[in-house]
């Protein structure tokens, strides 16, 4: 809805405006810049999504319109999220009178991030104009690999690395209280464990013939050559070939992996690249760098050979004998980032196949304890008519 203004040439314009940005695809990167001739001001209440807390000055109705128009497409106002001096906000400036008239707005686009918005003193020719520039950069490449680097460099410089200790020992300045306490309990149970190593240690194996490994490099053997089998089994079911739908590929949307980054719980523990779904969260691009990296694995048809890694950690289940390998469950820690894709890609099916309202388990909201409830029911029912 826009707001309607007294001059009606500044409503046919912003109208056209209006009309011409909603021809450009949701997934297309925009910039608009130039003499707006409005004040958008400081005031980002209402706003909070299409502009940051450095404005400049008072908003006016002209304002009010422009960033209606920015949130109806997503758009935000560069100018005002970056902390700069009052007198580098200005760009008109006449005798007494400065106002910030010139305006970049943008749609975020893949693989390219916002670095700066600042002003150029204006030319000898026009000294009563500051020129707008807009910084951006394209460092990021679509890859998994440069995203995962990325995100341990940013969480290394921001949090550090800590074995715990106390005092100077400490190493982080996140560590407080509240992680000592949780480090405690599991310095706790790990010396519970550690009581219990000659009887519940995946490290002491047996083999055929009841000959026991205690070799680091013949217990890892072990346990690979147990659990290759049955956590790469194939699926006989022959299912019945469909044919292959043609047309173009529909890219992945920033709101897909923000409904997937939604989704996925916190506090699970990482794979093998030790990259987990909170750092994404809190990154102020971290939604647009995994939706470059999904359309990246849907245009060239590779998923990263990361994601084929894992880590098996043995779970006792605790009855039997311990040295068996037989009575452990295999727990695999997966990437984080195959976890987000294979999100995305179940959400795409679901909206294609649908599944028989008799269908219990492995479905949302229809637990087989539902089931059960059911045909106990059936069953009681015919002996309280008798």
């Amino acid at each position: 809805m826009l707001h309607k203004l007294a001059d009606p040439k500044q409503n046919a314009f912003r109208e056209k405006l209006e009309d011409i940005l909603a021809t450009v695809s949701g997934n297309e990167g925009i910039i608009i810049g130039g003499d707006l001739n409005c004040h958008v001001g400081a005031n980002i209440v209402g706003y909070e999504e299409v502009m940051g807390i450095y404005g400049y000055g008072t908003q006016n109705e002209d304002g009010a319109a422009l960033l209606d128009i920015c949130k109806n497409h997503q758009l935000r106002v560069a100018n005002a999220y970056f902390r700069k001096e009052p007198e580098k906000l200005i760009t008109y400036k006449s005798g007494v009178i400065t106002t910030q008239l010139d305006l970049i707005s943008w749609r975020t686009m893949l693989d390219i991030n916002l670095l700066n918005c600042k002003l150029i003193p204006g030319e000898e020719c026009l000294i009563q104009r500051r020129l707008d520039v807009l910084s951006l950069t394209g460092d990021f490449d679509g890859t998994w690999e440069k995203a995962e680097a990325i995100m341990i460099e940013a969480s290394e410089k921001t949090c550090g690395r800590t074995k715990g200790g106390r005092g100077r020992e400490r190493e982080s300045w996140w560590w407080n209280d509240s992680k000592e306490a949780v480090l405690a309990e599991k310095k706790a149970a790990y010396k519970m464990r550690k009581d219990l190593k000659d009887v519940l240690d995946p490290n002491f194996i047996k083999v055929a013939g009841d000959t026991i490994k205690v070799e680091p490099a013949e217990v890892q053997e072990r346990w690979r050559g147990y659990f290759e089998d049955p956590l790469n089994r194939e699926n006989q079911n022959i299912l019945e070939e469909t044919p292959a739908v043609h047309g173009p590929l529909e890219r992945v949307t920033k709101a897909e992996v923000s409904l997937a980054l939604k989704r996925m719980k916190s506090g699970k523990a990482s794979g093998p690249s030790e990259v987990i779904s909170e750092m994404f969260k809190i990154a102020d691009q971290g939604s647009a760098m995994l939706c470059s990296v999904f359309n990246n694995i849907m245009r060239n048809d590779i998923t990263p050979d990361k994601w084929t890694e894992s880590i098996t950690i043995p779970l006792y289940k605790g009855k039997g004998d311990a040295l068996e390998c037989g009575k452990y469950r295999g727990l695999r820690l997966l990437e984080h980032g195959m976890k987000f894709w294979e999100r995305i890609l179940m959400r795409r099916l679901g909206d294609y196949i649908k599944i028989s309202p008799q269908q219990f388990g492995f479905a949302a909201g229809k637990s087989t304890t539902d089931a059960i409830f059911i045909a106990r029911q059936l069953q009681e029912k015919p002996r309280e008519g008798l």
